[in-house]
């Protein structure tokens, strides 16, 4: 009795759809990626559920070695889990923050090209237009999720 190879690679044993082992889960797991995501979250689930204390040791450590990016996934996921619909700008209250001649909040010397939140959404700010202000992109961009006069002076007046 012969041995039959693969198409994909001939050095391979046959599989399925004459496919080796690796080239076929490759092909199913991209066929079948609802499947797959349920297989991979039951799995995790059991796994968690009979050694919880070291997933959270091992969580525990990487937020005491990481800080900074545990900081931003916090704040990330603070700002998504938020709700700012209410009174969210509309689009012709955000026209009026970028119309033509409009300074910058921050400098008021460069014209102005981005919106800002005064108040970072990652820091409880809101979605609203009391919240808004027009800004120059290296005011906005070296502003991030900062506090205005707390955490950053901006990059003065002309």
């Amino acid at each position: 009795m012969t041995m039959r190879l693969a198409t994909c690679h001939p050095d391979q044993k046959h599989r399925a759809r004459g496919l080796c082992a690796r080239c076929y889960i490759r092909t199913w797991c991209s066929e079948n990626r609802e499947k797959r995501r349920a297989i991979a979250n039951r799995w995790a689930a059991k796994a968690y559920a009979a050694d919880r204390d070291t997933y959270r040791d091992r969580h525990r450590a990487w937020r005491k070695a990481n800080p900074e990016w545990s900081r931003a996934d916090n704040a990330r996921r603070r700002a998504s889990t938020r709700t700012h619909t209410e009174g969210a700008p509309t689009s012709a209250q955000l026209a009026e923050l970028l119309a033509p001649g409009v300074r910058c909040f921050y400098c008021e010397g460069a014209l102005a090209t981005t919106i800002d939140h005064f108040v970072p959404l990652s820091r409880g700010g809101a979605h609203a237009i009391g919240n808004l202000v027009p800004a120059c992109l290296p005011c906005n961009s070296s502003k991030g999720a900062k506090l205005p006069d707390v955490e950053w002076r901006g990059r003065g007046k002309p």
